[in-house]
């Protein structure tokens, strides 16, 4: 079964932890994560039968505080519908704002290794290899910082609808577009390696 985590809570997963889900199965949360790894303790989210895809961790927390990830590995993830509503990406953040700090994402099996719909992320400092799209904002602010995008089979940055700032990151090798601006996005662009790929930069829409 799916995990759910109601609008009053905080759900707090300490250095070292490894959450091992069942194949299709997700953690929804309606309130506020704090997951806070560290580089000697990352917090590991895989699934319990391997080469089998998990769902999504998901904050959908209309009105709460930020959420913090921080030294996460998110590996075999999928997406997932949940209540009727479609979420596409390994990790969803949707109407919360969140900070995605030195984290992995790798070999996600969704439309996405993090969407973020309706919020200000900042996303600094991660690792994105073996996604498909490896991170998607729809009606977003916030930032994509010093990342690094590597081997990922679709797009590594893909907007719509958004204003972001995307700073100082490295993209390699992308199967589609580097960065993907769509959708009447108007963000800020400055200072991104971009090698390899399909096409570096599409503005389209």
């Amino acid at each position: 079964k799916d995990i759910r985590v109601d609008d009053d809570t905080t759900l707090v997963i300490r250095p070292g932890a490894e959450i091992a889900i069942a194949p299709g199965n997700s953690i929804y949360v309606r309130g506020r994560i704090v997951a806070e790894g560290t580089m000697e303790q990352p917090i590991i989210f895989r699934c319990r039968e391997p080469g089998k895809p998990w769902g999504s961790v998901i904050v959908d927390a209309p009105g709460h505080a930020r959420s913090l990830f921080a030294y996460c590995l998110f590996t075999g993830g999928s997406m997932t519908t949940i209540d009727g509503r479609f979420y596409s990406g390994a990790l969803s953040v949707y109407n919360v704002d969140a900070d995605i700090i030195s984290c992995r994402f790798e070999s996600n099996t969704g439309d996405d290794g993090v969407n973020c719909k309706y919020s200000v992320p900042n996303t600094r400092h991660c690792f994105f290899t073996g996604n498909e799209d490896a991170i998607d904002y729809d009606f977003c602010e916030g930032s994509i910082e010093s990342n690094v995008f590597a081997d990922n089979r679709g797009d590594s940055m893909d907007l719509s609808f958004s204003t972001t700032f995307i700073v100082n990151n490295v993209v390699q090798r992308s199967g589609d577009k580097g960065i993907s601006v769509g959708e009447k996005s108007r963000p800020v662009i400055l200072n991104n390696l971009i090698t390899g790929c399909v096409m570096g930069i599409a503005v389209k829409d």
